[in-house]
């Protein structure tokens, strides 16, 4: 799961870590929280997956809206 902080960011993707500095835009940190919403979905209870999905459609509408509509 990737690691948000302001001033900088890290993910491991097969067992390599990758940083870089921190998103200073709204819409990047709020890309790299829909990144983690999968992930937790993926280890997530039956039960509990539509909550997971609707978190992740209301965070997509929320960035199509930051983006003034430009994001699809």
């Amino acid at each position: 799961m990737p690691v948000l902080d302001d001033n900088a960011r890290s993910s491991t993707v097969e067992g390599h870590r990758y940083s870089g500095i921190g998103l200073a835009c709204g819409a990047g940190r709020r890309m790299m929280k829909q990144v983690a919403l999968p992930i937790q979905a993926s280890d997530t209870k039956e039960k509990k997956l539509d909550r997971r999905w609707k978190d992740l459609d209301e965070s997509l509408e929320e960035l199509q809206q930051l983006l003034g509509g430009k994001a699809g």
